[in-house]
């Protein structure tokens, strides 16, 4: 402990270990502390990089439909007319085979079309005449048009 006098001195606490130094024997630290000669330590290197910020923009966003119910839940045979990207589902019990008609006249191109069937039925839903899903099974499936005509992107069986 250094408790001796000495002039113009005084006793200070290293406030990283606690110990008792004179205060001529405490260095100012980068984080404000003022510590002891073990206690010290030089500021890393790496808080002093710096990195170019990075353009996180987006070249362009697409326009929100006018349509406000993004999900439309549909039931019996339905003729799909596009006008932007839509979601379709099918949560009742089909009572009869579904046929969905893909129109071409009002489509985009990229335009893209969910269609989720939840419900139950032992009837199958045929796709625009990509594909016929099989019976009974919940699915979800994904079509786009490509400027000319609609493509299954995507089909996926729900839970098995």
């Amino acid at each position: 402990m250094n408790t001796y006098f000495k002039s113009g001195d005084w006793n200070a606490e290293c406030e990283r270990c606690g110990f008792v130094y004179k205060a001529s024997q405490l260095r100012k630290e980068w984080t404000g502390f003022m510590v002891c000669k073990e206690c010290w330590e030089p500021r890393h290197e790496s808080d002093f990089f710096r990195v170019k910020p990075e353009d996180i923009s987006v070249p362009f966003i697409a326009k929100e439909s006018d349509d406000t119910s993004p999900i439309q839940t549909v039931t019996g045979n339905q003729t799909l007319v596009v006008s932007g990207s839509r979601v379709y589902q099918y949560t009742a019990a089909l009572t009869a085979n579904v046929t969905i008609t893909l129109s071409t006249s009002d489509a985009k191109a990229y335009d893209r079309i969910q269609i989720y069937r939840t419900g139950t039925g032992a009837y199958t839903i045929d796709i625009g005449g990509l594909v016929t899903t099989i019976s009974a099974l919940p699915f979800f499936a994904e079509v786009e048009f490509n400027g000319t005509s609609w493509t299954l992107v995507h089909l996926t069986y729900l839970g098995l």
